[in-house]
């Protein structure tokens, strides 16, 4: 008997070690950073059936075969067929190679007569948003990470429902982890109110849904395709003032019309049939706007064979004549992207990167923190804004160049999350944009390197969250 359980237990360490060596070669094969392979081997080789359960949650980061079939509304996964260059838009923007790279990493065009509406914080963005939908006649498609049903999530739930009461199309998408805010309250409220709801990738033990990488960050809402707002804002009450309650984040949306909002249509539609298998086909209201702005999405996710985001990154600022300014809540930009900043910076173009003093995830700001006298020594400005939170993601080269959207500066948006960017040419928007920047940048402090310096031990400790970067 005690023979038996000893060739048993043999068999499981056998198995377990097995498991653990597979687990190191896939991390070898498929992770495009090498620092997050080797933490991942080294994790499986210390702890090998923990490793293991930890790689299978976490680490396997690439959409399946499946789900790529799904995304493609199964039909082959071929290269779109890329817009031919449009030589008088590229002339008299003088943004040729940057323009060229969005369009071969995108293949989508960049459009004119597009109008742009910054609203700042959900005092501003939220009564907008609610009016459009209280408008809407046709269809409503509504994608949020985080929607809370509490204080104003309730008027968007109100909203939504009588919206479908009246006949209009509504369209909801919650994403797996970020409904776990409230418990998946908003998506329970909406079904049992009529309104078609959907959770993206929600984790699952049957049938298997584990990792809990590979998030739906986009945040979108678009009515009646005459009409759109993209940002980085969720829809949570934390975005308002409320009574006795002081604001609590800062964050930026964009109302946007135009022929923009076909592109922005077709991430809906390429969402919903991700998450649902269905084909939807929205009207179109074949609206004419006369706009000043040339527009182009940037949807980004890890099922593309390309980090579009992150090339696109590369060629704006590697285009910047005399400004980078950036402002994001998470900055643990990617070894090209800190190589290029860097660059720029000693070049002698004025690189400004603002930061939230207090951060909502202390591990990753802890581990920006570990990279950023390196940065500063460079020469480029690092900048603490005092709380409310920031959470705002924004990118602006010299006069005329604007990125604006969901992504933050981390291997998270600009590899593991879906994530949407809608970038700008307007000389107008950048420089209401600009002027929020100096506005903030009056109040924030500017960091040196010897302030980040003066303590070992918190070196060491950032230092050691930075050793994690690949994965946070």
């Amino acid at each position: 008997m005690s023979l038996d359980i000893a060739v048993i237990q043999a068999a499981l360490v056998a198995l377990v070690l097995i498991l653990a060596v597979v687990t190191c070669i896939h991390a070898m094969l498929n992770k495009p950073d090498p620092r997050g392979a080797a933490l991942w081997i080294v994790i499986c080789l210390l702890f090998p059936l923990g490793g293991v359960v930890l790689y299978l949650i976490f680490g396997i980061n690439r959409i399946n075969r499946r789900a790529q079939r799904r995304a493609a509304g199964e039909l082959p996964l071929t290269r779109p067929a890329i817009p031919p260059p449009d030589a008088a838009i590229s002339s008299a923007l003088d943004y040729d190679s940057l323009i060229r790279t969005t369009r071969r990493v995108t293949a989508l065009p960049l459009v004119a007569d597009c109008q742009l509406h910054p609203l700042f914080n959900g005092d501003q963005a939220f009564p907008e948003m609610l009016a459009a939908i209280g408008r809407a006649s046709n269809w409503i498609y509504l994608s949020s990470y985080i929607f809370d049903y509490r204080g104003v999530g309730g008027e968007f739930i109100d909203q939504l429902a009588a919206a479908q009461q009246r006949g209009v199309e509504v369209r909801v998408i919650i994403d797996g982890i970020g409904e776990w805010y409230d418990g998946g309250k908003t998506r329970r409220r909406l079904r049992k109110r009529g309104v078609n709801t959907r959770t993206f990738l929600p984790p699952r033990l049957l049938p298997p849904q584990l990792a809990i990488n590979l998030r739906n960050h986009r945040k979108l809402l678009l009515v009646d395709g005459t009409i759109g707002f993209v940002g980085g804002m969720n829809i949570r009450p934390q975005h308002t003032q409320r009574p006795n309650k002081p604001l609590q984040i800062q964050d930026l949306a964009v109302k946007l019309h135009g022929p923009i909002l076909e592109q922005l249509t077709q991430v809906a539609v390429d969402d919903w049939r991700y998450v649902t298998g269905e084909h939807w086909a929205p009207a179109s209201p074949g609206q004419t706007i006369t706009g000043n702005t040339f527009c182009r999405a940037i949807p980004d996710g890890p099922e593309q064979t390309l980090e579009k985001l992150l090339a696109v990154m590369l060629a704006a600022v590697a285009r910047a004549h005399h400004s980078v300014r950036i402002m994001t809540p998470y900055f643990l930009p990617p070894r090209e992207l800190d190589a290029m900043l860097r660059a720029a910076a000693l070049s002698g173009v004025d690189v400004t990167v603002i930061l939230p003093a207090k951060s909502d995830h202390s591990m990753v700001h802890w581990a920006s923190l570990h990279r950023l006298p390196a940065l500063i020594d460079a020469g480029i400005n690092i900048y603490f804004q005092p709380p409310p939170f920031a959470h705002t993601k924004l990118l602006v080269i010299d006069d005329s160049y604007v990125q604006f959207g969901s992504a933050n500066i981390d291997a998270r948006s600009l590899g593991l999350n879906f994530e949407l960017v809608v970038e700008s040419f307007d000389a107008e928007f950048t420089r209401q944009m600009t002027d929020h920047i100096e506005q903030v940048l009056y109040r924030s402090w500017r960091i040196d390197s010897a302030f980040l310096r003066r303590s070992w031990w918190r070196r060491v400790r950032n230092a050691a969250c930075w050793l994690f970067s690949p994965n946070l």
